[in-house]
């Protein structure tokens, strides 16, 4: 199955290219989208007509906890998936929701590589998945 991801996470966009990562036809990748914006960015694919093939809070990584999401989605657009689209939509509002109870902290630059390396296990395990079963 060709797929695409949507991600903020530059090691993801390193480690993944089109041509060289099995059935992988496209990267969106957006360094300065924080959560929120990829979760939207993977909604409005949907609303197009693309289907989620990842979960977007897969892990047990909470929201406030990261700020790097890497989602994989189809390659091909078909008609609206409303099951996808009610997954993208709880998953935005369970992520503003833990965000807005959530303090702000700045971490230092190993740490968010640390938070890069999490979110690129998850998404290469999804993208496993997907050539696997797909």
């Amino acid at each position: 199955m060709k797929f695409m991801l949507v991600t903020n996470n530059r090691m993801v966009q390193e480690r993944f290219k089109p041509g060289e990562t099995k059935n992988l036809t496209q990267v969106v990748y957006q360094e300065d989208f924080d959560l929120i914006a990829v979760l939207e960015s993977a909604r409005n694919l949907i609303h197009s007509g693309h289907r989620l093939l990842t979960h977007p809070l897969s892990g047990s990584v909470k929201p406030y906890e990261t700020p790097f999401k890497s989602v994989a989605i189809t390659s091909e657009t078909e008609v609206l998936d409303f099951q996808s689209l009610q997954i993208i939509e709880e998953s935005l509002a369970t992520a503003k929701k833990f965000l807005a109870d959530a303090r702000v902290i700045q971490y230092s630059e190993k740490v968010y590589d640390d938070f890069r390396v999490i979110d690129l296990n998850l998404i290469q395990s999804g993208i496993e998945s997907i050539n696997q079963f797909g």
